[in-house]
């Protein structure tokens, strides 16, 4: 986040500016999109809030993807019609500002599902 928001990273994030009232209610520094059993909706809502201007991209300067993968090994980018939704999402409202270096995309995984099946020792003793 330091490199992003440079030294005002903690003022930029966590002082009251948006209780001030100088910062427009809807419009986050960071989205964060997080995998989970309704993926593919999740993303259909965010294209949509931006549509409606309920989410404003004025401010958003990171967006953290949550990489994780389910029982089947599939992340958000790997699953078929999700990531089919994300690159709808991302040409329409990211690309633009990923050009413009307004934008930063952060892929957030611990680990992989195919290192953890490669860790996977067992020892028969």
């Amino acid at each position: 986040m330091k490199d992003a928001f440079g030294t005002s990273w903690k003022e930029e994030l966590f002082e009251g500016k948006l209780l001030e009232g100088t910062v427009n209610p809807g419009n986050p520094a960071i989205l964060v999109i997080s995998a989970s059993a309704i993926r593919s909706l999740e993303l259909l809502r965010i294209k949509k809030l931006i549509d409606v201007d309920a989410l404003g991209l004025s401010r958003l300067s990171v967006i953290v993807m949550d990489m994780h993968t389910d029982a089947k090994c599939y992340s958000l980018l790997t699953l078929p019609q999700v990531s089919d939704e994300f690159w709808d999402l991302y040409k329409s409202h990211f690309h633009h500002l990923m050009v413009q270096g307004d934008l930063r995309i952060c892929l957030y995984s611990p680990t992989s599902c195919a290192s953890d099946k490669m860790g996977a020792v067992t020892h028969d003793e």
